[in-house]
């Protein structure tokens, strides 16, 4: 459920990564979370530093998704994902479990970072660094990892090979 805040603040959010006047119950609404869920996640979230909210009154925060600001230089070209993508609003995605929503984007955001400096419509990852990456991200086997992947397959084109000479 925590990714499910996440995304929607992340479509909320403007250049500095900050969503103004979040009320509880929209959140709450379209994740479907309960109240209490909503306060859980946003400690988990918050003491996590993923996350940092400023209550603005009795029901609206300011939350800001730390270390996603798209303002100045130093962040140009490092990659944006548009959370308004049709994927991000299907049911199966909503349903997908979190390390694989989580994989879903890094995948994206590498792949755009790619495209826009080779030009190339497809990414490539040494299946070694992948698993490596996401065993190490999410604290899973790799076997985790694999599950993650294939639930994605409705969504990405993607496989694992092994790097054979040729």
């Amino acid at each position: 459920m925590q990714t499910e805040l996440i995304l929607y603040v992340g479509k909320c959010q403007n250049e500095y990564g900050t969503a103004e006047g979040i009320y509880y119950k929209d959140v709450c609404d379209a994740a479907g979370l309960s109240f209490q869920g909503f306060y859980n996640c946003k400690k988990s979230l918050e003491e996590k530093g993923i996350i940092s909210c400023t209550k603005k009154s009795y029901f609206d925060y300011d939350i800001t998704i730390l270390d996603n600001s798209f303002a100045g230089k130093e962040n140009y070209g490092r990659g944006y994902i548009s959370l308004h993508l049709n994927l991000f609003e299907t049911e199966e995605f909503k349903e997908l479990k979190a390390g694989a929503k989580l994989m879903a984007m890094w995948l994206l955001r590498e792949w755009l970072i790619y495209k826009s400096k080779s030009g190339k419509m497809s990414y490539q990852i040494l299946k070694d660094t992948f698993l490596k990456k996401f065993t190490e991200l999410f604290g899973v086997a790799a076997r985790t990892v694999r599950s993650y992947l294939g639930m994605l397959k409705p969504f990405l084109h993607v496989y694992l090979e092994d790097r054979t000479n040729r």
